[in-house]
């Protein structure tokens, strides 16, 4: 499960001895992975909203991703067309941003990561688009190294995110990539109630694995 999968990460993040000042992940799967590695490593942990946009048609094939301030869209055919869809999207993800904001609080302060070494976690990385656009929003606030920290990552998107941020640790590099649920033997979604317990519990002892 995504608890299991922060100890392996942790280990390999203490392996290669890498260093940083905070952990910031993506709500809502990244928060689980992200609290282990950041009571293991003994770090403050806080949270970037990024949402993906789904394609309207299938919501699983990420067309690009939002914040509440900006927005990547990689797929040619929306850009050029404008589609009519994707404003209201846009729209949409925003809104979720804001009301994800409100219950998970944690959100990162510019100033406190400015000149910092970051490790920005996820519980699996596909497409890499809102991975992408996170490290172009730390980028934006002056952080000093960003080493993205991942159970599973399809070969092509890890060799594209090697060169945009300083370091990717990586526990499975797929060469054949099927979805990132089929590496877990547990993925089931999490709602924002759930992932605002974890958070409460941000200051409590970590299990032992």
């Amino acid at each position: 499960n995504r608890e299991d999968s922060g100890f392996h990460l942790s280990a390999l993040l203490l392996e290669k001895k890498i260093r940083a000042d905070y952990v910031i992940t993506i709500p809502r799967g990244g928060v689980p992975v992200a609290i282990v590695i950041s009571k293991k490593l003994q770090l403050p942990l806080k949270l970037v909203f990024v949402r993906k946009l789904g394609h309207p048609i299938n919501k699983e094939f990420a067309i690009g991703a939002v914040t509440e301030n900006n927005l990547m869209i990689n797929n040619d055919v929306f850009i050029n067309n404008k589609h009519p869809e994707i404003e209201s999207l846009i729209q949409k993800e925003r809104k979720r941003i804001l009301e994800m904001k409100a219950k998970f609080n944690h959100e990162y302060n510019f100033q406190e990561v400015k000149q910092k070494n970051i490790l920005l976690v996820d519980d699996g990385i596909a497409t890499g688009t809102c991975i992408e656009l996170a490290i172009q929003e730390l980028r934006k606030n002056g952080v000093k190294r960003i080493t993205v920290a991942t159970p599973i990552c399809p070969f092509n998107t890890y060799q594209k995110l090697k060169n945009i941020a300083d370091e990717i640790i990586c526990c499975i590099v797929a060469d054949q990539f099927s979805g990132i649920s089929a590496y877990f033997h547990n993925f089931e979604q999490l709602t924002d109630e759930v992932v605002a317990s974890y958070l409460n519990q941000l200051n409590g002892p970590v299990s032992q694995h």
